[in-house]
């Protein structure tokens, strides 16, 4: 028997004796890993822990020989934790092999994981993409969502899907980005406990889960977390040498250490907790070398870990950048709510707290209704549809989303009917007078299309479709504020109409958030400046405030046990103000004003003669505290 032929078997019968090398993950990581060309500035180097340290420990816990079997990473963004999960899988396929799989938000973002992640991180690693059939081999075992290779496999699969999470035995399993996980699936319970479940017949099982947090209360992560040994990360100070964590969940003043000049993000030092120096970021690189994990929960199970790590440790999100984005989320509802969860990496508290009705209409203006006060350059409308009248706001909108209710209309008749129809026409027509002197239009209206919905539609047909968007509200948290349309005119065989009517999606939770944030801010001293998103009315009556802090947030138990937000109308009480005013939320979203540029709001000044504007507080002069509406008579709002 010649050697060509003897060889390989003596190397088959090696790869069956012999153990696997005892390598831990980041050891596997630092000798084989070779780091995708297509994501990774530095394509086709090998990876270098020492360039990531606080990730050395996380990844060793998944080694075959570590005693630890459930890792929690809550972090912020560009950390690294889609490396760890990928080294992960790396190390699986080549050293420990055994049934795997990763779950991601829904089917897409699995297959996208595929494409973007699990792909190339085979494809540029010989040691993988040996083991690994190619892609175009005619065995089956590579197609997008599943990866075959010698002892086991790895499976992608969509959270959303019961049939993916609760059949096949698993070894290893990868849950990325919990926290955008659905509640419930197909009414079979949580899609992480269904996952977990499948691990129980292996008993050296390995669980990891990462992501950015959500919602205080409601963030899976957090909670895994809070349910492990709650490991920090300290490093020492360059001067004295004391060892600090730049950041705490549970106490969110530690960042606060990161300081600057106002106005001035390129100035930001961090402040030393023990000799006060001001710490330069050129210094981060040795200060994550020398750094160490320090569990703050000693008491939680041996084989449990859970880490957290804001964006102040990244190597690529300079501490200026950070103090820049803080900077830009003061006074906005949702740019600090994503600053916490993706920068800080803590969940986000909502504040059920309803606004009070009698203070805003304590600050209400005598600016005149129909008029556009000085400030204000563009005008939505945001229309109520219910059986017998349609309820319209007009408001204008200026710089820093301030805003000033102009009028607010009632039309009443029978809305399955056409008469109230040409009534809103003629409202859609008229031109309204601006303080400086021109005139404004509506630019877009958006229109209820929930109740009569045909009518509705019917309705919008015929209109300009640059000024008319039919829109549906769909309750959910962390649903954007205007999804994008979807067609709506279909011909007898189901098809599309190219050009036929769009109807739009709002995401009714999180503008109402937003609203009632701007809502609760408190008045200024300085009458000269305002808050973002401060909200100007004229001398609306009691019902008009009382309708639009009308809905509660309360929580409530899902069908699993898990508690969930929603907004709650209580009995008795209407809140068509409430549902205008969101409506003109989504359409200024869809005329572009959250991406105007200075440029932009410039131009549009200067067309109604306001070359010098006074972007705050314009109408501060106009104020009539306690003015009441339509006195001596009966207020359409009683």
């Amino acid at each position: 028997m010649g050697a060509a032929v003897v060889e390989p078997i003596v190397r088959g019968i090696r790869s069956g004796i012999c153990p696997p090398p005892l390598l831990t993950v980041s050891e596997w990581a630092d000798q084989y890993r070779i780091l995708s060309r297509m994501a990774a500035a530095e394509g086709g180097a090998l990876w270098r822990t020492l360039r990531t340290p606080y990730l050395r420990e996380p990844m060793d816990c998944l080694s075959a020989t570590h005693p630890v079997t459930d890792v929690t990473l809550m972090t912020g963004a560009q950390i690294g934790k889609t490396e760890t999960a990928n080294n992960w899988i790396g190390y699986i396929i080549h050293l420990n092999p055994g049934p795997t799989m990763l779950v991601a938000q829904d089917k897409d973002a699995a297959a996208k994981n595929s494409r973007t992640r699990v792909d190339p991180l085979i494809r540029e690693s010989e040691v993988l993409s040996s083991r690994v059939a190619s892609p175009r081999s005619k065995d089956g075992g590579n197609s997008v969502l599943t990866k075959e290779f010698p002892g086991g496999f790895l499976v992608m699969v969509g959270a959303q899907a019961p049939s993916g999470l609760s059949s096949t035995p698993i070894r290893y399993l990868l849950m990325d980005e919990v926290d955008r996980f659905k509640g419930d699936v197909g009414g079979e319970g949580d899609p992480t406990e269904l996952a977990e479940a499948r691990t129980q017949a292996f008993p050296d099982s390995k669980v990891l889960r990462t992501s950015t947090p959500t919602i205080e209360g409601f963030s899976r992560i957090a909670q895994s977390y809070d349910d492990g040994d709650q490991r920090l990360y300290y490093v020492p100070c360059p001067e004295c040498g004391e060892m600090q964590m730049l950041s705490n969940p549970k106490d969110p003043t530690v960042w606060q250490r990161l300081r600057w000049d106002e106005g001035n993000p390129h100035s930001a030092r961090y402040y030393c907790v023990s000799c006060g120096v001001a710490i330069h970021e050129r210094f981060k690189p040795q200060m994550l070398a020398r750094g160490e994990w320090r569990a703050q929960n000693p008491d939680a199970p041996k084989h449990v870990r859970s880490y957290h790590l804001s964006s102040l440790y990244s190597p690529w999100l300079r501490w200026h950048e950070i103090a820049a984005k803080w900077e830009k989320a003061q006074g906005k509802v949702l740019k600090l709510k994503t600053f916490l969860n993706t920068v800080l990496g803590v969940p986000w508290k909502e504040d059920a707290e309803v606004p009070n009705w009698k203070r805003l209409r304590d600050r209400r203006e005598s600016y005149r209704m129909g008029t556009v006060p000085k400030g204000g350059v563009l005008l939505t409308a945001g229309g109520d549809v219910q059986a017998d009248r349609i309820e319209l706001e007009v408001v204008a909108w200026g710089r820093e989303m301030e805003t000033w209710s102009v009028a607010f209309f009632v039309l009443y008749g029978d809305t399955s009917g056409d008469e109230v129809w040409r009534e809103l026409d003629d409202v859609l027509a008229r031109t309204f007078d601006h303080e400086l002197g021109g005139k404004l239009m509506i630019e877009r209206v958006a229109i209820d299309a929930n109740y009569n919905t045909g009518q509705v539609w019917a309705w919008a047909r015929g209109k300009d479709r640059g000024l008319v968007m039919p829109i549906i509200g769909r309750a959910g948290a962390g649903r954007p504020i205007l999804s994008p349309p979807t067609r709506i005119d279909v011909m007898r065989s189901g098809k599309k109409i190219r050009s036929g009517l769009k109807s739009w999606i709002i995401g009714v939770d999180t503008a109402k958030a937003e609203l009632y944030g701007w809502l609760r801010q408190v008045e200024p001293d300085d009458p000269d400046t305002v808050p973002y998103g401060w909200c100007h009315f004229p001398e609306y009556d009691d019902g008009y405030f009382q309708q639009l802090t009308a809905q509660v947030r309360v929580r409530v138990d899902d069908p699993n046990g898990f508690q969930k937000l929603v907004w709650k109308l209580p009995s008795g009480k209407r809140d068509e103000a409430l549902d205008c005013r969101v409506y003109n939320r989504a359409a200024a979203v869809h005329v572009g004003i959250d991406r105007f540029t200075d440029k932009k709001w410039q131009a549009r000044e200067e067309a109604l003669g306001a070359a010098s504007p006074t972007p705050k507080s314009k109408a501060a002069s106009t104020r009539k505290r306690g003015a009441s509406y339509l006195r001596g008579g009966k207020s359409r709002w009683d």
